[in-house]
C-alpha cells in the first residue's frame, strides 16, 4: 500500500508517528514522506509504550476482541480434528475475519482518546498543551474484562475434554 492510498484525500497535512527503526529514519522514507506533505515524529526507545496510542491504549482492547472471537471458536467445537485426533488451527481466512471484527469493534471515541492519552494533539497553537486525560473510565472497564476472564477460566463446566486447553 503507498502512501496515497494510506493517507485521506482530504488531509492537507499529516503525521506519521514511528519508532526508531532503522528503515524508518532512510532518505527515501523522508523523502517519500515530504512529497506526500506528511510530517514524521520519530519516537525515542523507551518511550513506545507512553507516545504510541497503538501501544498505550488500543493494542489490549483489541487483541482481547480477537481472544473472545477465538475463545467462542473453542467453546462452540466448529473445528475440524487432524487424522491422529489433535485440534486444526483456524483456518486464515477465519482469523483474518477476527482481526477485521476486531478492529471494527474499536470505538471512534476509544481512538480519539488515545491520541489525547498520549498528549498528541492536532492544536498546531498549543491550545491543548496542557490537556489532561481522567482514564479513571477506562479502568472500570478493564477491571469488568478481568473478571469476565476470570470467570470464563474459573467456571465448573461439563467437558472434561476441552481441545487446545
Amino acid at each position: 500500500m503507498g502512501l496515497s492510498n494510506w493517507r485521506s484525500k482530504s488531509a492537507k497535512k499529516s503525521l506519521l508517528v514511528l519508532d526508531l527503526f532503522e528503515t524508518h529514519k532512510t532518505e527515501q522514507v523522508k523523502h517519500s514522506l515530504k512529497s506526500e506533505n506528511i510530517d514524521l515524529a520519530l519516537i525515542p526507545g523507551g518511550l513506545i509504550s507512553v507516545l504510541q496510542p497503538l501501544d498505550f491504549c488500543l493494542n489490549k482492547p483489541f487483541k482481547d476482541r480477537v481472544r473472545q472471537r477465538w475463545m467462542a471458536w473453542m467453546v462452540e467445537g466448529i473445528y475440524e480434528l487432524t487424522a491422529t485426533g489433535r485440534q486444526k488451527k483456524p483456518s486464515e481466512e477465519l482469523m483474518c475475519q477476527w482481526i477485521g471484527k476486531g478492529w471494527r469493534d474499536i470505538p471512534r471515541e476509544m481512538v480519539a482518546r488515545s491520541f489525547s492519552k498520549c498528549r498528541i494533539t492536532n492544536a498546531l497553537d498549543g491550545s491543548k498543551d496542557d490537556c489532561v486525560f481522567d482514564s479513571s473510565s477506562d479502568d472500570e472497564s478493564i477491571l469488568e474484562d478481568e473478571v469476565l476472564v476470570d470467570e470464563l477460566f474459573a467456571s465448573d463446566s461439563e467437558l472434561k475434554n476441552l481441545y487446545g486447553f
